[in-house]
């Protein structure tokens, strides 16, 4: 039978999805650049495993498997028809592999374009250019930015893609121009929220300031924005400001539930727990859930002193040892 040299690499790489075909090489000629002329003496094939090829040198016999063969360092003379195969795979591959190079650079070049182009833009709005290139492209970022330099607005897609990777403060430059635009005071709200999120608390107090309130407008919209700026304040451990922004809040918009948790946590941290109860409870009855508010109250204890979170958590135990009863962990 006619037999063909071929490099070890080509064969493995061949033989990978086709491991049987070694145990048709038995008896062929082996050069290694290592232990010299061998011969293949014996094969086993192994379920779940990669086959265990036996080899003869001169001075010694060495167990290989297909993987061992992937340095180069040998040479198998195998039959002519199956070198046939192994040599055209490897010229395909190699096609193959210097089409994705070319891809690759194609790639890199476009990248690199994208961060020349829009990498001073991304700073100018203080957002990391990490974000201008995702999978193999570049990110919905590039447009976002572009529309806020023309003046334009980003779509909602667009600012779930803000949001799904917490760019919070950038959202906020978003809705920041919806309200200007419109004078809509959810989209003051919105922006509030993305700025404590992006952990800009000052910046909340600084854009709340010198809003001007009226009658017509959405009462439970000024609620939230007093809630907010009040959550701020909360935020700069200013608790006696906070709680006057939940108390306006509230009396603004009576029926939100959102203000009375606010008040409550507040409460608490000033070591006040019959006045933050009745606040829970009120906001209980307008549509908090239970798990929203241990939540709330977790965090309240957490950020109160020592002694404050003790006599907190001594009442709400008393209280209701079975609904509070984790306020033991404190």
């Amino acid at each position: 039978m006619e037999r063909t040299a071929v490099n070890g690499k080509d064969l493995s790489g061949y033989a990978d999805s086709r491991l049987t075909i070694w145990s048709d090489l038995v008896g062929v000629e082996v050069i290694h650049s290592d232990r010299g002329s061998g011969t293949i003496v014996k094969v086993q094939q192994r379920q779940d495993y990669l086959p265990l090829i036996q080899i003869k040198f001169v001075n010694e016999i060495c167990t290989f498997n297909p993987n061992s063969f992937k340095d180069g360092k040998a040479e198998l003379f195998i039959p002519a028809d199956l070198a046939s195969k192994v040599k055209h795979w490897a010229v395909e591959k190699e096609k193959a592999e210097a089409l994705e190079q070319v891809k690759r650079e194609v790639l890199e070049r476009k990248k690199a374009e994208i961060f020349d182009n829009y990498g001073s833009l991304a700073k100018k709005y203080n957002v990391s250019s990490i974000y201008l290139w995702e999978e193999d492209s570049s990110s919905p970022l590039v447009v976002i930015l572009d529309k806020l330099e023309s003046q334009s607005y980003p779509s909602q897609a667009e600012r779930d893609w803000l949001k799904l990777r917490k760019l919070h403060n950038l959202l906020a430059t978003v809705y920041y121009r919806d309200y200007l635009r419109t004078d809509d005071i959810w989209q003051l709200v919105k922006t509030c929220s993305n700025l404590r999120e992006a952990k800009l608390p000052k910046k909340v107090i600084q854009i709340t300031e010198s809003v001007t309130l009226s009658d017509n407008q959405d009462k439970r919209a000024i609620g939230a924005l007093w809630t907010t700026r009040g959550a701020a304040f909360r935020d700069l451990n200013d608790l006696e400001s906070a709680k006057k922004c939940a108390k306006q809040a509230i009396q603004v918009s009576p029926d939100s539930y959102h203000p009375y948790n606010l008040a409550g946590a507040i409460s608490y941290e000033l070591n006040e727990p019959v006045q933050g109860y009745k606040y829970f409870d009120k906001a209980i009855r307008l549509g908090s859930t239970s798990k929203e508010q241990e939540s709330t109250i977790r965090e309240a204890l957490r950020r109160s002193t020592r002694e404050v979170r003790r006599q907190v958590a001594d009442y709400l135990f008393a209280k209701d040892p079975i609904k509070y009863g984790w306020v033991k962990g404190f």
